[in-house]
């Protein structure tokens, strides 16, 4: 495990300590905030997650003080999770009942018959979920990606892919300042990255659809969800892994959350080839290799962007090239991954200089 996901289990268990343990149902005076999250599905399938807390009223603006972001953090990380409550689901003209579990948490997944009728210009379909015990409180609405004709899908890394994090930085304060003092608008994006996804997701014919898949706790989704869209990143599910979860309550044949995940996705659409992007600071490129290896005809490219640490450069390059079969690029900045993908026919590189500018 990292440092950083290292820290953010210290955090939660500290706070697990210190607050009082949070009872089933929806007694208390603090507002209820039900937090339904971006997920996938196809027209015949759907998979559903989300959350139940009590509402700790985070909001952010660019002119907030290292304090206020500060408190901010502390709030999602020392969330009160709504245990064994019931929840209402509605999926177009259907109704689901389904409880959240001693984290709040809710999953469901479910086979549609007859199928979604799904508009190809938007591949989001909305759906509801509300709280039938407690009417006061309004029902939330979400989405489910459910791709239409699309030459592939990217499944992309956010931590030091996307968003500056310094996780392998080795002054740690530097990770510990960005995740507790910034927020969604002061948090920096690299340089191109919003420019070459937005030229990946474009295209003649299709939409090609994305996937941001980190080892993230989901106690910062309101953020990265913030963060995406205020860098004009391409919508997509957001898919962050229960920071909690003990090795004894993971099911049989657990790899990781990262890799079990990117397994999920790609097997959802047999359809679908992929292309996959992270960076050289954690294990990204050890994983999507093990992807590639079970699937070799369906990764395009798989994109690396160096965090300009040697040592981490040298085993990256090591296994590139023991690697046959895939496109594999360490990278320096996205321009470069961009040149790569228009030379092998991923994007057009006149919609990505369109989008630089």
């Amino acid at each position: 495990m990292s440092f950083f996901g290292g820290a953010l289990n210290r955090i939660g268990r500290f706070w697990d300590r210190i607050r009082h343990k949070v009872k089933p149902g929806l007694s208390g005076s603090s507002p209820v905030a039900i937090q339904p999250y971006r997920t996938f599905g196809r027209r015949d399938w759907v998979f559903i997650q989300g959350r139940v807390l009590k509402d700790k009223g985070i909001r952010f603006r660019e002119k907030d003080r290292f304090w206020h972001n500060f408190m901010n953090t502390l709030k999602r990380f020392n969330s009160d999770e709504i245990a064994d409550v019931p929840l209402e689901l509605k999926i177009g003209n259907r109704l689901f009942n389904l409880r959240t579990d001693q984290e709040g948490y809710f999953k469901f997944e479910t086979a549609l018959l007859p199928a979604l009728s799904v508009g190809y210009q938007d591949p989001f379909y909305k759906y509801t979920v509300g709280l039938p015990d407690n009417p006061d409180v309004k029902e939330v609405q979400a989405e489910i990606c459910i791709p239409g004709p699309a030459r592939f899908g990217v499944i992309s890394d956010i931590d030091d892919t996307v968003l500056y994090s310094a996780v392998t930085s080795r002054l740690k304060i530097q990770m510990l300042y960005l995740t507790f003092m910034k927020n969604a608008i002061t948090r920096r994006a690299f340089r191109e990255v919003s420019a070459f996804y937005r030229a990946l997701a474009s295209d003649a014919f299709a939409r090609n659809p994305f996937f941001y898949v980190s080892n993230s706790p989901w106690n910062l989704y309101d953020l990265l969800d913030d963060f995406l869209r205020l860098n004009r990143l391409p919508k997509g599910p957001i898919l962050l892994r229960d920071f909690g979860i003990s090795y004894k309550n993971r099911p049989p044949g657990y790899h990781g959350h990262k890799l079990d995940t990117i397994l999920r996705i790609i097997e959802t659409y047999p359809e679908l080839d992929f292309v996959l992007i992270g960076d050289s600071g954690e294990r990204d490129a050890d994983i999507y290799l093990q992807v590639a290896a079970q699937y070799p005809k369906r990764i395009k490219a798989i994109y690396i962007r160096d965090v300009l640490e040697r040592r981490r450069a040298r085993r990256i390059r090591k296994l590139i090239a023991e690697t046959w079969g895939v496109e594999v690029l360490l990278v320096t900045n996205f321009a470069e991954a961009a040149r790569h993908a228009s030379d092998i026919g991923l994007l057009d590189w006149g919609t990505f200089l369109a989008a630089r500018e």
